[in-house]
């Protein structure tokens, strides 16, 4: 039979089943041939593929059965790829005139906290595998905050990969992700926000509490307000938050399609997909609740609410 089956988020069918095999392994007959499951077992499994482990190789090389099975797996999963159908919005607000669409793009893109994203995946390395491996805790407390000066607040699973860049690691598998992920804490000063696309480091310099900036995205670059597919970069709830706020500052007050509008637009996003307005009214709830009070909702318009001077 079939052990286990690989799928991501979002997908509705397994593209690949795995079967373990090997001397006497679970009495599983027959032996080894280096043939994979049959149609009719990975047709009852629905799954469009399937590959085979043999113990004795996992043993020897464990490394090389996953890269073997990860090769398979993207295989399978693009063979079973099909064209996302998604609601879509134009960006463009209907009822402003361009030239009040120019005027106040030109107030929002000159402000002073709308900065350049820097990015930090051209670092020199520091040195290969084995010295990560030697000196695990020394390495990433060294790699890891000049990544986060450059490039914080950043999603956490894109400092890991960063820093094993830094030693020529370019794949990456769960062991080695949790062992870097554990040496974070150890980084002085640092500091880690969640939300709903995942967790996010910050460096000393920048607190979640005090950092107004938001950065723009470079064209071609991966970041993006929503993981619509593998390898995009998401960005904070923070920052989305910083860019809300500039807008009502600049605009005096705004309601909530001109806000999500314009933060889009700030972002890179020409369309609004319907995941990136649930995310934005999400953040822009968060940014308006009680709790943080970077918002007030003041009628049908957002404004920035008075300092307390209790």
């Amino acid at each position: 039979g079939l052990d286990f089956a690989i799928r991501e988020s979002g997908q509705t069918q397994w593209p690949l089943a795995v079967r373990l095999t090997g001397p006497g392994l679970f009495h599983q007959y027959p032996q080894y041939l280096g043939e994979v499951p049959d149609k009719d077992q990975i047709a009852e499994a629905d799954c469009h593929a399937a590959t085979q482990v043999w113990m004795p190789d996992w043993l020897d090389n464990p490394d090389q059965c996953l890269e073997s099975i990860d090769e398979s797996y993207q295989i399978a999963s693009e063979a079973i790829r099909e064209p996302v159908t998604v609601v879509i919005t134009p960006v463009e607000d209907p009822n402003s005139t361009d030239e009040e669409a120019d005027l106040m793009g030109e107030m929002i893109y000159s402000s002073s906290y709308y900065v350049p994203f820097e990015e930090a995946a051209n670092l020199p390395e520091l040195g290969t595998k084995a010295d990560l491996d030697r000196h695990l805790a020394i390495s990433v407390v060294k790699a890891a905050p000049e990544i986060l000066e450059i490039e914080a607040p950043i999603p956490e699973a894109r400092l890991v990969s960063l820093v094993a860049q830094r030693f020529g690691i370019s794949r990456l598998y769960s062991k080695r992700i949790e062992t870097i992920r554990a040496c974070f804490d150890l980084i002085p000063g640092i500091q880690k926000t969640n939300d709903d696309t995942g967790s996010y480091l910050w460096s000393p310099e920048r607190s979640p509490t005090t950092w107004n900036d938001y950065r723009m995205t470079p064209e071609g670059h991966p970041r993006d307000l929503w993981p619509t597919k593998k390898g995009t970069v998401p960005i904070a709830r923070e920052e989305i938050r910083n860019a809300m706020v500039d807008i009502v500052r600049i605009a005096h007050g705004a309601h909530s399609e001109e806000l999500i509008r314009r933060t889009a637009l700030l972002f890179g996003r020409e369309v609004l997909r319907n995941d990136v307005e649930k995310r934005l009214r999400s953040v822009l709830d968060w940014a308006s609740s009680e709790a943080v009070g970077s918002l007030l909702l003041d009628g049908e318009q957002y404004q920035i609410p008075l300092p307390d001077e209790t």
